[in-house]
């Protein structure tokens, strides 16, 4: 019994020995493997693509919409792969806040734009119905041949807050456009 019960001890510990080496020239031949692998790439980044512009400062009283406006354009054309550049020589935004007289607003903001491309006019509107406004502007009255388009941004009567509605979303989306065809 004795001799029976060594016997297969002895078995026991060939198996172990075999599975022990086995696993060591198993843990081997990965860590060798992974001596000789190339250090992983780091994630791909999405690459932009630029596109050249320029943002008068708009009137002190609307800084905060400008900078909203700004915030959500960006955010559209990061989920484009697209990016701003800041550059004089690209299409011009101007932002001009229509608090009286609609043309003599336009007319006094456009005053302080001195660029030589196309420029994009904004015109900040303040309401208290966004839903209800479906106001459009004649270009050709204005006097400024190089405004070649124009769209209206509705905020609140503080001129704080963009409002979330159609009109606002529209404007971004003629943003994007005109950044685009203008690109060069």
């Amino acid at each position: 019994m004795m001799g029976e019960l060594t016997t297969k001890v002895e078995k026991v510990e060939a198996n172990l020995d075999i599975l022990l080496t086995g696993e060591k020239q198993e843990n081997l031949n990965h860590s060798t493997a992974q001596k000789n692998k190339a250090p992983p790439l780091p994630p791909n980044k999405p690459v932009l693509t630029g596109l050249p512009c320029h943002f008068q400062p708009a009137p002190a009283k609307v800084t905060k919409i400008q900078t909203q406006f700004s915030g959500q354009l960006t955010q559209k054309l990061k989920e484009e792969k697209l990016h701003i550049m800041d550059d004089p020589s690209g299409p011009t935004f101007v932002f001009s806040v229509n608090s009286s007289r609609l043309i003599s607003d336009i007319q006094r903001d456009l005053k302080t734009d001195n660029s030589h491309g196309p420029t994009f006019l904004l015109i900040i509107k303040p309401t208290m119905k966004p839903e209800d406004s479906s106001e459009t502007l004649d270009l050709r009255h204005l006097g400024f041949d190089h405004v070649k388009e124009a769209a209206f941004l509705l905020v609140d009567t503080n001129n704080k807050h963009l409002h979330q509605c159609n009109t606002n979303e529209e404007t971004l989306a003629s943003v994007i456009q005109f950044l685009k065809r203008n690109k060069e």
